[in-house]
C-alpha cells in the first residue's frame, strides 16, 4: 500500500511538473511558434530523451527544466517555418538563416582543377534605411541570443571569438575601433543585425565545404590568411558581414593577419588597381540620375502604386502626401516579416479602419517593385540606360577580376591570391548582374553572393570560368559565354573580349576615361 502511495506521488509530480511546463510551451505557440517536427535533424538530437525515470525526483525536475529550454530553443523556430512556407520570393528575399545553404559552387567537371575563387556578396538582414511614421524601425536584435548560439555549433562559439578578437584585428584606419560583430540589444537604422550576420557565418561554412574541404583551394602547407584578399565598403553591415562570413569560412582563422581593405566605392573601383583609371566617371552619374527620373515617372502613372500607398497611409492613419516612394516603404516595413513579427504588422488610424499591414500587403509592395523596374529595364524608349550605368559603373571590377585570372593562364604556377571577397550591397550586385545579362528583376536578397570560379584545364592548362549566383550556375546565361559553353564552362577568351572591348564599345571607345565623358 505504502509502495503504491509513494509511486502515486510521484506521477502527481510528473504529471503537475509536466502541466507548468505545458503551459510554458503552449505560451510559446501563441507567440507564433510550432512543433519541432520542422527543426534540422542537429537540434532535434539536443532535444532530451521523453522517458524519463522517476526513480529520481531532483533529476526528473532538471530534466524538465532542461526540456523547456531546449523546447522554447526548438519553437523559436516556427517563425522561420511560417517564413519559409511563404513560397514566393519575399520570403526569399528574407533568407532565413535557419536553412542551410546549399548551392552548384566547386561543382566542376572531371579533369578540371579549381585555381581562383571571387565573391561578391551582400550585407545580411539589416534594419530598415527609411523611417515610416507609425511603425517601430528598432524592434530588432542586435545581440545573439541564445536559441541562436545553441542552434549551431559553429554559430554558439561566434560572440566569444568576436570578443576574444576585439582590439586585435589588423585593418586600415577607417575601420579601426569597429564592432566585430552586432552585439547590442536594440539596432539603430540601417545596421546589421544578428540575423544577418548568423546568415554570413552559413554562407562562410558552406563555402568551406565547397572549397576548402572539397577542392583543397587552401591546403594545409598553405597560410590562409596569404591567400586571401577581403574588401568592404565603409558601413558597419558589410564589414561585419565580411567578418561573420570569414568566420564561418574558418573559424580558427586569425583575424590579425587578415588585412580588411576598405572600399570608398559601392562598387569596388580601385585607382591602386589601375594606374592609368580614374573612379570618377560623369557619365555613370548622369545614367543613375536618369534610371531615377524614369522610375519615378513609371511609378507616379501606375494605378497599383497610387493604390497600395493609399492602403498604406490608411493602415497607419496618415496622409498620403506623408508617405514615401514605394520602394523606401517596402523597405520601411519588410523586417517586420523578415523576423517573424505576429501579423497584422500594423493596424493604424481610428477603430473603424479595417487596413492592416501585413504579410500580403507588404508582398504586394514589393510585386510592384519588381514590376516597375521590369517596366524600366525592357522599355526600348529608355535606350538601355540601365545597362549603360551597369557596364559603365562594373568595368574597373571586372577589369581586376580578369587581370587575376589572366595571371593563371600565363604562369601554371600561380601563387597569388585564391579568395577574393567583396562586401558589398544590393546596389553592388545589381549592376554587375546587369553587366553579365544575367539579372532578374528582382532585388538580390539578403546575404546574396555571386561567385566567379577560374578553373584550369588539366591536360592543357587552359583557362575557364563558372557563373553561379545564389548557388544556382549561371554560366550559360551570361551574355558573352552562351554560345560557346562547353561542360558548363566559359572560355577565358570570351570575358577578356568583353572587358577589353564590348564593355566600352557600347561608348565607341577603348578607353575607360573617354567613355565616361560625353
Amino acid at each position: 500500500m505504502r509502495r503504491r502511495k509513494k509511486l502515486g506521488l510521484k506521477l502527481l509530480l510528473l504529471v503537475s511538473l509536466f502541466a507548468v511546463t505545458s503551459i510554458f510551451v503552449l505560451k510559446i505557440w501563441r507567440e507564433g511558434t510550432t512543433t519541432s517536427s520542422n527543426l534540422p535533424r542537429s537540434l532535434l538530437t539536443k532535444l532530451p530523451p521523453q522517458n524519463f525515470s522517476l526513480s529520481d525526483t531532483t533529476l526528473l525536475t532538471r530534466k524538465l527544466d532542461q526540456m523547456t529550454k531546449q523546447r522554447a530553443i526548438a519553437y523559436n523556430y516556427a517563425v522561420e517555418t511560417r517564413i519559409q512556407e511563404k513560397e514566393d520570393f519575399l520570403s526569399k528575399y528574407c533568407n532565413s538563416p535557419f536553412v542551410r545553404t546549399t548551392g552548384s559552387e566547386g561543382s566542376l567537371p572531371v579533369g578540371f582543377t579549381l585555381r581562383l575563387v571571387h565573391v561578391f556578396t551582400r550585407h545580411g538582414d539589416r534594419t530598415s534605411m527609411h523611417k515610416l511614421h507609425g511603425t517601430n524601425t528598432q524592434n530588432y536584435s542586435c545581440s545573439f541570443p541564445q536559441w541562436y548560439k545553441d542552434s549551431d555549433d559553429v554559430a554558439k562559439y561566434f560572440p566569444y571569438s568576436m570578443t576574444r578578437l576585439a582590439g586585435k584585428h589588423s585593418v586600415e584606419g577607417h575601420f579601426r575601433n569597429w564592432a566585430l560583430y552586432p552585439d547590442k540589444p536594440v539596432c539603430s537604422d540601417s545596421e546589421l543585425t544578428s540575423r544577418g550576420a548568423l546568415q554570413h557565418i552559413n554562407l562562410g561554412k558552406h563555402l568551406n565545404d565547397r572549397y576548402i574541404k572539397r577542392h583543397s583551394l587552401i591546403d594545409a602547407n598553405e597560410t590562409f590568411e596569404e591567400k586571401l584578399i577581403l574588401k568592404s565598403t565603409g558601413y558597419s553591415r558589410t564589414y561585419q558581414s565580411a567578418t561573420a562570413l570569414i568566420y564561418g569560412l574558418l573559424s580558427q582563422f586569425d583575424l590579425s593577419k587578415i588585412r580588411i581593405e576598405h572600399s570608398r566605392s559601392l562598387l569596388f573601383c580601385s585607382e591602386s588597381q589601375h594606374s592609368n583609371l580614374k573612379c570618377k566617371c560623369p557619365r555613370a552619374s548622369d545614367y543613375k540620375e536618369r534610371i531615377s527620373r524614369i522610375s519615378s515617372n513609371i511609378s507616379s502613372n501606375r494605378k497599383q502604386n497610387t493604390a497600395l500607398r493609399r492602403k498604406v497611409a490608411s493602415a497607419l492613419g496618415l496622409d498620403r502626401s506623408a508617405i514615401p516612394w514605394l520602394s523606401a516603404i517596402f523597405d520601411a516595413l519588410t523586417p517586420a516579416f523578415c523576423h517573424g513579427l505576429r501579423e497584422p504588422f500594423h493596424c493604424g488610424g481610428d477603430t473603424s479602419n479595417t487596413e492592416c499591414i501585413d504579410y500580403s500587403l507588404i508582398n504586394a509592395l514589393f510585386k510592384e517593385v519588381s514590376q516597375q523596374e521590369k517596366i524600366r529595364i525592357r522599355d526600348p524608349e529608355n535606350e538601355n540606360v540601365d545597362l549603360k550605368y551597369a557596364l559603365l559603373s562594373t568595368y574597373p571590377v571586372l577589369l581586376e577580376v580578369l587581370r587575376r585570372v589572366q595571371l593563371i593562364s600565363k604562369d601554371l604556377i600561380y601563387d597569388g591570391p585564391k579568395f577574393v571577397i567583396y562586401s558589398g550591397h544590393d546596389v553592388t550586385l545589381t549592376p554587375l548582374l546587369v553587366a553579365l545579362g544575367i539579372y532578374d528583376n528582382k532585388w538580390p536578397p539578403y546575404a546574396s553572393r555571386l561567385v566567379i570560379e577560374a578553373v584550369t584545364r588539366d591536360s592543357d592548362g587552359g583557362v575557364f570560368l563558372r557563373f553561379v549566383y545564389n548557388g544556382k550556375d549561371k554560366t550559360d546565361r551570361v551574355s558573352f559565354c552562351k554560345d560557346i559553353v562547353a561542360k558548363r564552362l566559359c572560355p577565358l577568351k570570351a570575358i577578356v573580349e568583353f572587358v577589353s572591348a564590348d564593355m566600352l564599345g557600347q561608348f565607341n571607345t577603348t578607353g575607360y576615361e573617354q567613355a565616361c565623358r560625353y
